[in-house]
């Protein structure tokens, strides 16, 4: 008996170095456990950046054709033509809130749908002048010669003189970011498709 009470230490340090020594890496690996219960829900995390301004609130068009009448003007029993043409565009969702406190731009097309050449109205260039007015619904379009929207030959796919408007709300926040004269940063802005 004394001499298990005096070996017994360095047998049960033996004994522990062999059963670690006999754990090894080499098997194979069980099967994954029941998954657990769900945990409490963590505190929020910090706000994102402030994003750009959308542009969910605007209005634009297809690419319209539109024919110009020439306008006379009821001179005694006469009719006198008065040098101006007018054509007119839909716009259904033009309201007098927008008129007030909105803002309509208006392009055309002098090119075609293959082939643009866009430029804001109004448009001023030698004695030629397109211009256009806005009212509730309706877009007028003027000019001092026929500016309605034609095709060369039988090709009618290939339409020049079109015109598209853009219709802003107001307090929609990208009125201010925009060059309204340039078609092409409209175009960026807004995701607009020909």
């Amino acid at each position: 008996m004394k001499f298990i009470c005096r070996h017994l230490p360095t047998l049960l340090v033996f004994s522990f170095v062999f059963a670690l020594a006999a754990c090894s890496k080499d098997g194979a690996q069980g099967p994954a456990g029941p998954a657990g219960a769900q945990g409490p829900a963590g505190s929020a995390g910090a706000a994102g950046p402030k994003g750009d301004p959308g542009t969910a609130n605007v209005i634009y068009s297809t690419w319209q054709n539109v024919l110009f009448d020439s306008t006379f003007i009821k001179n005694g029993k006469d009719s006198v033509w008065s040098g101006e043409y007018e054509g007119y565009i839909s716009a259904p969702k033009l309201t007098a809130d927008i008129l007030t406190s909105g803002s309509v731009h208006v392009y055309m097309n002098f090119g075609t749908a293959s082939n643009p050449v866009i430029a804001p109205l109004p448009y001023v260039a030698d004695s030629v002048y397109i211009g256009n007015i806005a009212a509730k619904g309706v877009i007028g379009i003027f000019a001092n010669v026929d500016a309605s929207s034609y095709y060369v030959g039988n090709n009618q796919t290939d339409i020049y003189f079109q015109y598209r408007y853009v219709i802003v709300p107001g307090g929609v926040a990208a009125r201010s970011a925009i060059n309204w004269k340039d078609y092409n940063e409209v175009k960026k802005a807004l995701n607009l498709k020909d």
